[in-house]
């Protein structure tokens, strides 16, 4: 497993396993849940750098994986899925402190770059904190 382990929360079955194909091209090994409860939980359980969340859960949605994620660790980068991105569903996202909006159905460039980029922000954010 990757030094910053990944979570999928995502409702759907369909949507989560073409995610974790994604990842697992990438030699990662990420969790999945399918509710924002069992995110709650595995954050409670489980060290997570990585959330790709949709923007909609059966029981919630990406802004209450940003508010478990921020209350687990601020380091955590949560990544937003979602069918129609306007610019203000971005904004919005973003304002709220997610890492990144990524259009879904995810393309397997889009997820490569996003989580290069989690990844080099984890490091840096956990050397950071070592070095203090």
């Amino acid at each position: 497993m990757s030094d910053c382990p990944v979570l999928i929360a995502s409702s759907d079955l369909e949507n989560r396993q073409g995610l974790r194909d994604m990842f697992v091209t990438l030699g990662l090994d990420p969790m999945c849940s399918a509710s924002v409860e069992e995110t709650r939980e595995t954050l409670a359980s489980t060290p997570i750098s990585i959330i790709f969340c949709e923007r909609r859960l059966s029981d919630g949605g990406f802004r209450e994986v940003l508010g478990l994620a921020k209350k687990a660790s601020p380091q955590i980068c949560v990544v937003v899925t979602t069918r129609m991105q306007t610019r203000e569903e971005y904004l919005e996202a973003i304002r709220l402190g997610a890492f990144e909006v990524i259009p879904f159905p995810c393309q397997p460039t889009d997820v490569d770059w996003v989580v290069i980029r989690a990844m080099r922000h984890c490091r840096q954010k956990r050397a950071l904190a070592m070095s203090a």
